[in-house]
């Protein structure tokens, strides 16, 4: 006769103070574009490097939304991240519009 139960119950998901590292990490992540900009203008060489400031954003929201949805405590982290990767992708879009609306004045600039 066996001693072992005959089945072991799933894992409870992480809540609460288990699923803060998820939140920390988001934090961290959301800061990692500014310092390669920094090492960049410092003359570091991290032009090489820079996409990997695309993948800290999105790795940085999905951990936030992962902390917020496990009840993350402390929640604070995620919310920063949250914000500041919307202020990244708020900054890009206002360059990317510059951008666009300069290239259509040159493509149809009168030529005489």
């Amino acid at each position: 006769m066996s001693s072992h139960a005959p089945f072991t119950p799933a894992p409870e998901p992480r809540t609460g103070a288990a699923a803060a590292p998820w939140a920390w990490w988001a934090f961290g992540l959301a800061f990692v574009p500014p310092v390669l900009l920094m090492l960049g203008f410092a003359g570091l060489g991290t032009e090489r490097i820079g996409f990997v400031g695309i993948f800290a954003l999105v790795l940085s929201v999905v951990f936030a939304v992962l902390a917020l949805a496990r009840g993350s405590r402390p929640r604070w982290p995620a919310i920063i991240a949250l914000v500041v990767t919307g202020l990244y992708v708020a900054v890009f879009a206002v360059f990317l519009v510059w951008a666009l609306l300069g290239l259509t004045q040159l493509m149809f600039a009168p030529t005489y």
